[in-house]
């Protein structure tokens, strides 16, 4: 589903080859007001809502955020998860060199991408039950890469996909664990069955 051809046609377009490391956890804000677009060369990340820090979605590079010459701010910010490399690259200057390169049925294909993930993320949160809504946090934290389930905990994986609270999420977990349809070690996930759609 993931572009990828595409977009690393666009990344060694726009690229000046001035990547750097960021570390593990650490919140990198999107500078958008300052006309610039950011490159995740490599690396897996996490995607919030800038408003109420409400998590979004994961993903790895390489991506690009902020390549954006309409909105004043993306609204999102992101967080490492695994570190990452990163490159800040001026706006202008990137528009110019896809211009240049005649990349816009690629820039077309990758935000076609970037719509469908925020469509998946909203209609997962949007007009369910509490239940649910952990539910579908639980489906997507199953599906998610290894490499990421390892790397961050249920519980926290749940709260801030929903901005649940930890005694709401603790007492649906507390239900599924019950019903052995959930199972975590050491606060990661082991196993999801989500056929219990049922639980009360």
């Amino acid at each position: 589903m993931k572009p990828l051809d595409e977009i690393i046609q666009l990344v060694n377009s726009i690229s000046a080859g001035s990547e750097y490391k960021e570390n593990k956890r650490k919140n990198i804000f999107i500078h958008v007001k300052t006309h610039h677009c950011l490159i995740i060369h490599s690396g897996v990340f996490s995607i919030y809502r800038e408003s109420d820090g409400l998590f979004l979605s994961h993903h790895s590079g390489p991506m690009i955020l902020g390549l954006n010459m309409i909105a004043e701010t993306t609204g999102v910010y992101m967080k490492t998860l695994i570190q990452v490399s990163v490159e800040y690259v001026e706006l202008d200057q990137s528009i110019k060199r896809i211009y240049d390169h005649a990349l816009w049925e690629q820039l077309a294909h990758y935000y076609m991408y970037l719509t469908y993930l925020l469509r998946q993320g909203y209609c997962s949160l949007v007009g369910h039950s509490v239940k649910e809504v952990i539910i579908n946090c639980l489906i997507k934290l199953k599906s998610e890469d290894k490499k990421i389930r390892n790397n961050i905990s249920a519980l926290i994986y749940v709260m801030e996909k929903s901005n649940l609270s930890r005694s709401s999420v603790f007492k649906h977990f507390a239900l599924l664990k019950k019903s052995d349809a959930l199972r975590i070690k050491k606060g990661m996930l082991e196993s999801f069955t989500d056929e219990s759609m049922d639980f009360s």
